[in-house]
Order: C-alpha cells, then structure tokens, then sequence
C-alpha cells in the first residue's frame, strides 16, 4: 500500500483561517476478496486548519499506533458524497468550512471509480470482453468504497483509532453500510438526505415510490409554470420530428429531454428548468430550431458524459440478496403510465394526462437510469453491453446488517426531508425504526441539496441534536 501526501497547499476559505490541504493516494484490492489480486488507486483530500508551527515543550514519547499523523491529537471527520459516480466536493465548499470550524479534521474521500480513484469512464474499463468489463464494475459497489474507507481510516488515525462520518445522499447509504460490518471505527454519523431502503426492499418498490413523488413535483412545476404544458408539447413536437445532435455528439431525444427533471428536486431546480424551457421554446419559435448556445446550456444540465458509472451502476444500489434490476425504473414507468410514453406519436395526439395529477403535461423524469440513454449520450453508447449486464445481474451479499443495526451504539443524526425527490419518506421509516441510537430532524421546507444549499440551518439543526439542545 502506498500514500503520497507530498503536495500541501494554504488558502483563504470564505474568511476562515488558512488551511492545510494534504493529498494521499492508496493502492487497495479492486476485489477485496482476493487481496493478492489486482490492485486499484484511491485518491482523499485532507483538509484542516493551518496551525502555525510552534517549538514543542518535550514530553514523554507517545507509542506510535501506526498512522501518518502519530501523537497528533485530531477529530476526523470523513465526509461521502452523493452518487454513485460523482467525485467529492471541493474543501471551499461551504459545508466543508463548518465542519472544520466545529473542529474536525474533513476527509474528502473520492468514491472507487470516480474522480482521482481509479475512475470509470468509456475506454478506462479493463476487460477484453464486455463480460469482463461488467465483472471489473462489479467491484464499485458501497461495500467495497467502505473497505477502502477502512484503509485510509487505518493510515490516518491508526489500526484501532475511530473517526467520524458524514454523508450527502448515496454518502448515507455507505454510511449504513459502515454501521453494519464496521460500526467499532465509528465515533458518530451525520446524514443528510441519506437513509437507504433497508430490509426487503427491491429497486421496484423504491421506483413505484419514487414515481409518486416525481409526478408531484411535475404538479408543483407546472402549476408555477402553467404556461410551459403548451411549450413543453411543443419542443416534444419538435424534437419528435426533427433530430437535434448536441455539441459534444450526443442526440437530444424526448426521452433526454425530459430528463432534465433530475433537477426538480433540488432548491432552484423548478426555475432552472423553466429558464431552459422557455429559452428553447423560444428559438424554435423565432428560428424554427434550437440554437447551440442552448444545446450548450441542456447540455451542462446533464451529467452523465462524465460520470457513466451514474448510469451503469445507479440501480445496483438497491440490490442485493440475489436481486437483479433488471432496468427497473424503465419497466416500472411503463406499469405506471396511462399511455406508452415512448409512443410520442400518440401522446403529441391526445390531451389526455401521462400520468395522473401532471395536468395532461409531459411527464419530467427524475433520478432514473434508462436503457435510452445509452444511445443519446455520446459516450455512453461504446457501455451498453456492460450496462445490459449490470442490469441482468443478480447481487449476491448483503448491503446492510439489520441485526446489527438494531443494536447500533454509534450516535446517528439524520437530517431527512419530507418532500423528497430522490430518497422516499415511508421507505426511510424502517431504517428509523430498526437502528438503535438515531435522532432525526425531518423537514418539509429543505430539498435533497439542503447540505449545500441551506447548509448552515441543516448542520445546525444536526448540531443541536448532538449538544441535546433540540426540543
């Protein structure tokens, strides 16, 4: 195993002192199963105040416990991010700074196949085959980014030594993956947006739920914005007849398009989308197309060109026990619709409703991955046999451990939001009810964003509830 931590830089951050940025590589098993097999590199920021040095008065020599920063006396703080398949948050961010400022050293961990972690990305995949390729994906699930959450806790504080956890969304479902196998390292979790449907849930029963709360949002954009139905229709239209190419090669399809309601459940997400809304309806209007600096504008909305394992990988979250997806969030949309969506044809004819409370307007996707996007996204359609694969196959082993959360001893504070888009309410309730030791703050006025878009009431109301200063 090895850990470069050579590189330090100093800034300012948001008015807060200066801070010492160290950066560490690791090589870990990629099959944590096989550890003389091949190995893979993760990449962690760590990030702390800058403490001028001073002389040290001599004192007795402390054991060293194995870690880099021995005799040092530092909370850490590991900080998972959202995902699958996204990179961590820069140390500017702003939730970052408080953590810090409430005294932790943060540790910003690139998931396995992201960012400086081995990423995984069209032509990085190792394997001859696409069987090969899908095995090697296998690998990138949030058991294993645990274990290698395991060894840098092990360089960084010390064989026996614990630290603190906190997690945005998918960094919560890890998080529960840590309290069932490692819970012994924990000092204490934060999470935000971020309790995963445990128990016998199965990627069906979450999209069936997901689906009720996306054609809510739909009501709530369109009932702000009643006059895009009609404008909507019409880029349908236009989109039905007309093959638009993106300017990195990608084909904005309807299926794409609609798409872009991934971001109704984020703060702003409902005006941003009107803004793309109207601003293309617009130039089909006055043009009779859509300009380029548009596609631009759509085209940095959606995501996925450089985070492939999103799509490749995104259901496999909710898997296990020898489930298989099997495209779920595709085949469960269909169940639900009142017409074939993909029957554009038919719908552009009918003023009748896609789904029921969408006021007859075309229904906006959410987080979901569909076999139609390995098609309309560049660099996603070389990943379709492995992505077929993916979806075909049936995860063995277990995410969580309810037994062992049942008798958790490691203080939970969990931020979850009533109107969430991404993660559902009722399936929340289990893994509240099941894991010993949670407080929860529950709000109807914070989005799935909240840590970053209202990070100082969301940290706050979590640090209340850590100081038994909440009501």
């Amino acid at each position: 195993m090895r850990a470069d931590a050579d590189d330090i830089e100093k800034y300012e951050l948001n008015g807060y002192p200066d801070l010492t940025i160290t950066e560490h590589f690791f090589n870990v098993p990629l099959n944590y199963a096989k550890p003389s097999g091949p190995e893979i590199t993760i990449f962690a920021r760590v990030v702390k105040k800058f403490e001028k040095p001073v002389k040290p008065e001599k004192k007795p020599k402390k054991e060293d416990n194995g870690s880099e920063e021995s005799g040092e006396d530092r909370v850490y703080l590991c900080y998972l991010n959202g995902g699958p398949g996204f990179n961590n948050t820069s140390p500017k961010a702003d939730y970052v700074s408080r953590f810090i400022d409430k005294g932790y050293t943060v540790v910003l961990l690139d998931q396995r196949g992201t960012g400086l972690s081995e990423c995984i990305c069209p032509g990085n995949i190792p394997g001859n085959t696409p069987e090969e390729q899908a095995d090697y994906v296998s690998n990138f699930r949030a058991d294993n980014i645990v274990r290698d959450a395991e060894v840098v806790r092990e360089k960084l504080v010390g064989k026996e030594g614990k630290w603190s956890l906190a997690g945005q969304s998918f960094g919560g479902f890890c998080i529960t993956t840590y309290l069932s196998f490692w819970p012994e390292y924990i000092t204490e979790a934060f999470m935000f947006g971020g309790i995963p449907p445990i128990g016998e849930s199965t990627p069906d029963q979450v999209y069936t739920n997901l689906y009720k709360r996306l054609a809510e949002r739909n009501a709530v954009y369109y009932t702000k914005y009643p006059k895009d139905i009609e404008r909507v229709k019409e880029i349908a239209k236009h989109l039905n007849e007309v093959e638009v190419k993106l300017p990195n090669g990608g084909t904005l399809t309807i299926d794409r398009f609609r798409d872009l309601g991934i971001s109704f459940g984020m703060h702003g997400g409902i005006d941003n989308i009107h803004k793309l809304v109207f601003r293309t309806h617009n130039d089909i209007t006055r043009f009779g197309k859509i300009l380029t600096p548009t596609l631009n504008l759509i085209q940095s909305n959606q995501s996925l060109d450089d985070h492939v394992l999103y799509c490749i990988l995104h259901e496999a979250i909710y898997c296990q026990d020898g489930n298989a997806s099997n495209w779920s969030a595709d085949r469960i949309l269909l169940q639900l619709s009142d017409v074939r969506l993909q029957s554009y044809n038919t719908y552009l004819a009918s003023s009748t409703p896609s789904l029921p409370g969408t006021l007859g307007a075309l229904f906006f996707t959410g987080e979901m991955v569909y076999p139609s996007m390995l098609t309309s996204y560049a660099s996603l359609a070389a990943l379709k046999p492995v992505a077929d694969l993916l979806a075909a196959r049936k995860w063995d082993g277990k995410l969580y451990d309810l037994d062992q959360l049942a008798q958790n001893t490691v203080p939970v504070y969990a931020a979850t939001y009533l109107e969430d888009m991404y993660v559902d309410f009722d399936l929340t309730r289990l893994f509240v009810r099941r894991t010993k030791g949670v407080r929860e703050w529950i709000s109807n006025g914070v989005m799935h964003n909240g840590i970053s878009a209202k990070g100082a009431e969301v940290i706050g109301k979590l640090w209340e509830l850590r100081k038994g200063l909440h009501d």
